[in-house]
């Protein structure tokens, strides 16, 4: 079992470009930064996946979903453009190229 002190949290913390992906990697140090109040202090290197306000246009948006061909597929690498999408209510119009999917039985 590791003992996850600061300086072995600053060392883990290191190894990811993304608040996420320490989350996912490394939950125990990530969550030990959190409850201890240095989360952002070890983070401080890592670059924000967030986009502008007002990056999704329609224009953008239409881009993103013409590299998909299923919704889910879109959801699952691009769930910001997905939202986006549905937000601004465009979302059957740029999905229109997607299959529609066969309800289980």
């Amino acid at each position: 079992m590791k003992i996850w002190d600061k300086e072995a949290i600053t060392a883990e913390a290191k190894k990811y470009k993304q608040r996420y992906a320490f989350q996912k990697g490394c939950s125990g140090g990530y969550h030990r930064a959190l409850r201890e109040g240095y989360l952002d202090e070890v983070c401080e290197h890592m670059i924000s996946p967030q986009h502008e306000s007002g990056y999704w246009t329609r224009e953008r948006i239409a881009a993103d979903a013409k590299k998909y061909s299923t919704k889910s597929d879109w959801f699952a690498v691009s769930a910001t453009a997905y939202k986006a999408a549905k937000r601004k209510g465009i979302f059957e119009i740029v999905t229109a190229h997607m299959p529609l999917r066969k309800p289980k039985r």
